[in-house]
């Protein structure tokens, strides 16, 4: 091409032309070769200590177990890595199975699990198609299971004997931005659009999201503070406003804010380099590593419902919201209210059941059919947080 444009040709590439070497790098068995113009010959690239890369691991037959959605992968010194491969990664019946199975095979064979991939997106979430298509039939017992499953996997994730640190960078939407939540630790890329966004489509977050949050928000307040009466609208009013308006954090820095993404985990400025970040924060924690105890989480009960009518009362009449708005934004709120009680201590698997909960399903349906499902509720949920 160079000859045919007028272009000098280097006579060193002449030269690596004539003895036989067509191209300047050239892949063999064990690793990548580049051509050395000072030896005449092909010399193995060194390979960056601090960069995964999981196609060249699968190449060396590292594989140790997949299925049509993920694949376990030996990253080596004893830490696997759970790779999406589904399209835009979303979350189906396959990722759920090898979450199960990532666990128990790490749990006798490996130091810890990192969740990661190095595609574009961490996951777009569940596969809302075949959701959809479960409403249309109405199969509500196998949808319930579908949710049931993943709730029960991600709990699997964050209460699993070794550590397991989740390395979401890209689109980390709905169940995507909930299995990112669940992980000991979670080390985003710094270019992370994450947050639980099902609201959009006409749903609750039901993947333990909502529970996540409500623990984030909560943890570390004294429980005597909690007994003494401490007003807790504003911890959970922010909880309203995220899921309500399905935002979404543009970096991993305002995914801490949000509380997506914990204070004290790190971030991958290189995302060349967070898979091995990941690893090595897997390295560090398993010499004295122990599960999380389950959390208890103060509610409000039946106080922070009517404050949430009292907002939604005014939105609507005001014709800010539709009626389908206002349908999402109850069952939020019994959610996060902690239900049918008053103001208690409620467990992280009483939320979970809420989550689960059926409620006007054929309402949902309807809406979805038709798409006519839009999410209005930025104003009712900063009238909350303002109280």
């Amino acid at each position: 091409m160079m000859k045919q444009l007028g272009k000098k040709v280097p006579k060193k590439v002449e030269e690596m032309l004539k003895a036989g070497f067509p191209s300047f790098y050239t892949k063999k068995e064990d690793g990548t070769y580049y051509y050395d113009f000072a030896k005449k010959d092909y010399v193995k690239l060194a390979e960056s200590p601090k960069i995964i890369i999981l196609p060249a691991l699968k190449e060396r037959k590292k594989i140790i177990r997949e299925n049509a959605g993920a694949s376990l992968i030996d990253m080596g010194d004893g830490v696997a890595c759970l790779e999406f491969h589904t399209k835009m990664n979303a979350l189906d019946e396959d990722v759920i199975q090898m979450l199960f199975l990532s666990c128990d095979i790490v749990e006798k064979d490996f130091a810890g699990l990192v969740i990661g991939n190095q595609s574009a997106n961490f996951s777009v979430g569940a596969n809302i198609f075949k959701v959809l298509v479960a409403i249309q039939k109405g199969d509500w017992d196998i949808l319930e299971k579908m949710i049931n499953d993943f709730q029960q996997a991600n709990m699997r994730l964050k209460f699993c004997e070794r550590p397991v640190v989740t390395a979401p960078a890209g689109l980390t939407l709905g169940g995507g931005c909930e299995i990112a939540m669940h992980g000991a630790r979670c080390q985003p890329a710094a270019e992370t659009y994450i947050g639980l966004v099902e609201v959009g489509a006409g749903v609750i977050p039901a993947g333990g999201g909502t529970k996540e949050l409500m623990v984030r928000v909560t943890e570390g307040i004294p429980m005597g503070v909690v007994e003494q009466g401490l007003n807790l609208q504003g911890y959970f009013g922010k909880v309203f406003e995220n899921i309500g308006t399905a935002k979404v954090a543009t970096s991993a820095e305002e995914a801490k804010e949000l509380g997506y993404v914990r204070k004290t985990d790190g971030m991958s400025i290189n995302r060349d380099q967070q898979l091995n970040d990941a690893k090595q924060i897997v390295l560090g924690l398993s010499k004295f590593y122990r599960p999380p105890k389950p959390a208890l989480v103060p509610v409000m009960g039946e106080n922070f419902r009517g404050i949430c009518e009292a907002v939604l009362y005014n939105m609507r009449h005001g014709n800010y919201i539709s009626d389908y708005d206002l349908h999402i934004a109850r069952k939020l709120g019994h959610i996060i209210s902690g239900g049918d009680c008053a103001r208690d201590l409620c467990d992280g698997t009483g939320v979970l059941d809420l989550e689960r909960e059926p409620s006007s399903a054929s309402a949902a349906s309807r809406r979805l059919r038709t798409g006519s499902c839009r999410c209005s509720l930025r104003q009712a949920a900063a009238e909350l947080v303002r109280g």
